[in-house]
């Protein structure tokens, strides 16, 4: 049975810069649209989404790793991390539908 959340941290690199704090913004207002969760951008409270910037992955590309209360989106660059964090979107399970 897949685990419900109702806070969850968004963690983003130090290095975030305009663009990334964007797509941070968009996230967290789908997730709070389809399930009610709170996004806390910056937050340790909940479960914890972790945005790694890594040169070895691919331009544009993106990998998802999920470990026990940390799922990890690593990407190269800012469209790396958005459809990192768009994949994780439409492939979650949605609480209560």
């Amino acid at each position: 049975m897949a685990q419900t959340h109702s806070r969850i941290a968004l963690e983003l690199p130090e290095q975030s810069g305009a663009v990334l704090q964007k797509i941070a913004g968009v996230f967290a207002r789908q997730v709070k649209q389809r399930c009610g969760a709170e996004v806390a951008i910056g937050g340790r409270d909940g479960l914890r989404i972790q945005v790694v910037l890594d040169p070895a992955v691919p331009a544009e590309g993106f990998d998802l790793r999920d470990a026990p209360g940390v799922i990890e989106v690593r990407a190269a660059d800012d469209r790396g991390v958005l459809y990192g964090l768009g994949k994780l979107l439409r492939t979650s399970v949605r609480g209560g539908r």
